[in-house]
């Protein structure tokens, strides 16, 4: 359904900026799960969350592009690489429990790979915001 939604939000084309409110609306809530959770918790490591949230909201301030959303279309196999992260699931879980690894959990695959890449990237555009 995801490369679906991918196509379908291709072809919709501009769309003017949403209200201040409404683009608050969901940092606000999950502002306020996060601070519950830390209070609730007590861990120095989900202080890492507002260090990358700065970070992003800095480069993507840095790199932005004007008032408007542009839904460029682009080819299908584009909107298809969604679909690595279940492909992995299905090719490594299995060769690790061939390997006798015991039961390997596909969450933790998948968040060994994507939180490589989203590092990577981050980096990536973190570097060009900062050549200019």
């Amino acid at each position: 359904m995801v490369p679906l939604a991918h196509v379908v939000m291709d072809r919709m084309g501009r769309l003017p900026r949403p209200r201040p409110w409404v683009l608050l609306a969901a940092p606000a809530i999950a502002l306020a799960v996060w601070a519950l959770q830390t209070v609730v918790e007590m861990n120095p490591l989900r202080l890492v969350l507002p260090v990358m949230l700065v970070a992003i909201l800095l480069v993507m301030r840095r790199l932005g592009q004007g008032r408007t959303v542009d839904l460029v279309s682009g080819p299908l196999g584009r909107h298809a690489l969604f679909l690595i992260a279940p492909a992995l699931i299905v090719v490594l879980a299995p060769m690790g429990w061939a390997q006798g690894w015991g039961t390997l959990e596909a969450n933790w695959v998948v968040a060994g790979i994507s939180s490589a890449v989203a590092l990577g990237w981050l980096g990536l555009l973190g570097w060009r915001a900062v050549r200019g």
